[in-house]
């Protein structure tokens, strides 16, 4: 541990039990060194640091003059188009970058998009985007994405189309029992025509009894 001169001074050590106690003892003096260089041995690296350190003229002026600018889409957004079930990811790119202004809205068909776990939207110094997840056909739409700052605003949009999953179609169990009746409709009527015919009644039949075909 190092000590200074305010360290100095007279230190007692006393002990103490039941028959009674002793002390001792001890000046400390601190001797003070003046050892602190102070001429750098690296002038150059000194004058190099001291210009790092200072302030370049309009420096900070274009600082100010590259964000005060209203948003402006450098790459927009593009139509999407996707299967039932699957990912979308919509981006884009918005100038400035480094405002703290900066706010985002994103619509779909005008309505504010409820962000969530299916709507992930992102924005990260220049980069903007929107992911949705797992979309369906009635997700499709109008994506919008809004920005605006203390100077404008800018928007860009892009539509979004889901295309549903082809389904199988099979036959309607109403047509299917038409089918059935009509046939059996149509194979009764000929069997008994040739059971009783039209001249005259026998009581024999003239041919055996004869069942539909299988469907």
């Amino acid at each position: 541990m190092g000590v200074t001169a305010n360290d100095q001074g007279i230190y007692v050590c006393r002990a103490t039990n039941a028959l009674g106690q002793a002390e001792t003892n001890a000046q400390v003096e601190v001797i003070v060194r003046n050892n602190v260089v102070t001429e750098s041995e690296h002038e150059a690296s000194m004058a190099q640091i001291s210009y790092l350190e200072s302030d370049k003229p309009g420096q900070h002026v274009q600082e100010e003059q590259a964000v005060r600018q209203p948003p402006n889409f450098s790459k927009p957004l593009r139509d999407v188009e996707v299967m039932e079930g699957q990912n979308v990811h919509l981006e884009a790119r918005l100038l400035p970058t480094g405002d703290s202004t900066m706010k985002l809205e994103w619509t779909m068909d005008g309505r504010p998009l409820k962000t969530g776990h299916k709507f992930r939207p992102a924005y990260d110094f220049d980069y903007v985007a929107l992911d949705l997840l797992q979309v369906y056909p009635e997700e499709s739409g109008l994506y919008k994405c809004v920005a605006r700052n203390a100077y404008g605003q800018a928007e860009t949009s892009a539509r979004v189309k889901v295309a549903g999953k082809p389904q199988v179609r099979s036959s309607s169990p109403d047509l299917y029992f038409h089918k059935l009746h009509s046939v059996l409709h149509s194979s009764l009527h000929l069997h008994f025509f040739n059971v009783f015919p039209t001249h005259g009644f026998s009581p024999c039949p003239l041919s055996r009894p004869l069942f539909p075909p299988r469907l």
